[in-house]
């Protein structure tokens, strides 16, 4: 009797190991499976002017084997995506760029490809404008602007960029003239040129060229007549 206890024990041992070794190799040879946190990994930016912005979510694999996967954006001029491919687990940022984009809402997708399956999200940007930037002045004076900035140069006189384009051929800017609040003006201008109205009020375009965020315009040579 007390020679078959060891024999016994010997069996169950290699049973165990031959169920270890089962499961093993089951957990080896079942396929990869795609996980994304959030599911979907869709995302909502509202900005007020421009720059960038981030937001992450995470890929993970409940399956077995090894998973590769690739992301991509199918609006890449504005939606960053890093890293755009790797194996197993992996922190993956959006960067939304609204560098050159105008005032608005976009939509954009990002799909998660790999070899465990597909995941895809959306990206919505709502970019409102950037807040006015009053600056004060005196005849004479000179500014840089950039789109949707107002220059309060005194006696009730402003001038606002609505618009610049730095690649137009002239380089242009759309100005708005106001009185006193009172919007006297419209007009689409080009580099080097004097604008004058009604021989009261001018203001020279000196130089218009493509900032950091946006296109900017550099107004000169101001000059108004006082109570007019």
């Amino acid at each position: 009797m007390n020679e078959e206890k060891p024999s016994n024990l010997r069996n169950i041992i290699i049973v165990a190991v031959f169920i270890i070794i089962g499961i093993i190799a089951y957990l080896i040879a079942r396929p990869p499976i795609l996980s994304v946190a959030p599911d979907p990994p869709s995302f909502n930016f509202d900005i007020s002017s421009a720059g960038a912005r981030y937001q992450d979510f995470y890929i993970s694999n409940t399956g077995g084997g090894t998973l590769s996967w690739n992301v991509r954006a199918d609006q890449p001029w504005w939606i960053k995506v890093y890293p755009e491919s790797g194996t197993g687990s992996g922190t993956i940022t959006i960067n939304v760029n609204t560098a050159g984009l105008a005032p608005g809402r976009y939509t954009g997708t990002i799909t998660v490809t790999s070899n465990g399956g597909v995941k895809t999200g959306s990206v919505y940007l709502n970019l409102a404008s950037a807040p006015s930037r009053i600056v004060d002045g005196t005849s004479g004076a000179r500014i840089t602007l950039a789109v949707g900035e107002t220059w309060n140069i005194g006696d009730g006189w402003s001038v606002q960029a609505n618009a610049i384009d730095s690649r137009a051929t002239p380089k242009q800017i759309w100005l708005t003239l106001s009185r006193n609040g009172i919007k006297l003006d419209d007009k689409v201008l080009v580099e080097g040129e004097t604008y004058n109205y009604n021989n009261i009020f001018s203001v020279k375009i000196a130089s218009i060229y493509a900032g950091a965020v946006s296109d900017m315009a550099t107004l000169t040579d101001v000059a108004y007549q006082k109570g007019q």
